[in-house]
């Protein structure tokens, strides 16, 4: 019965990230993501390398955003703050690198037109 208890708070848990993580990272991916993708693929410098690292940065800038609104930034030590902006420079990576593996778009830009 305990294991039973167990899974249900883990899936509980699990819903409630999901549910407030989401549409945080939908929407980040459309106001910050979206942009930062056409305006690398109209200079013709969309690469894998500069997607990914956009990502990572927005990623850092959204999850702090978002630490910071959960529960005050100014109540953070230096440790908490590094943690969260290395959580986010990751996971903003890692999607951006995952979008454009699935994309397509290569560690070279296209040749100009």
């Amino acid at each position: 019965m305990a294991g039973k208890t167990n899974q249900g708070s883990y899936l509980g848990m699990v819903a409630a990230i999901l549910s407030f993580g989401l549409p945080i990272s939908y929407v980040a991916t459309l106001i910050i993501g979206l942009p930062v993708y056409r305006f690398l693929k109209n200079r013709n410098i969309l690469t894998t390398y500069r997607l990914s690292f956009s990502g990572a940065i927005s990623g850092a800038i959204i999850m702090l955003l978002f630490t910071a609104s959960l529960g005050g930034i100014e109540h953070m030590v230096l440790k908490e703050v590094f943690n969260s902006l290395l959580l986010g420079f990751l996971l903003g990576g890692t999607v951006a690198f995952t979008f454009g593996h699935i994309a397509g778009i290569t560690s070279q830009p296209s040749p100009t037109r």
